[in-house]
């Protein structure tokens, strides 16, 4: 009696490694339906749009603070 070709045993497929040289990104990624996307260093880019120059609030002047007194230091104990 035959044996129906479901029964039969599934031959192991085995892949063949490849070696570094002979390995193609594009093969592989067209296999799994993803795609390569490339950019090019030279390509020209895009000009960023001028800024509205934001008006700045006008600056406050400090007032000078007086000169230090010109009479002589005293020194003070804070501790006991």
């Amino acid at each position: 009696m035959p044996v129906p070709p479901a029964a039969q045993e599934p031959e192991a497929q085995t892949a063949a490694p490849q070696s570094a040289s002979s390995f193609n990104p594009e093969e592989v990624l067209k296999d799994s339906g993803l795609v390569l996307i490339e950019t090019r260093p030279d390509a020209a880019l895009p000009e960023p749009e001028p800024e509205m120059a934001v008006p700045q609030a006008p600056r406050r002047r400090r007032e000078r603070r007086p000169p230090p007194p010109s009479e002589p230091l005293e020194q003070v104990e804070t501790r006991k």
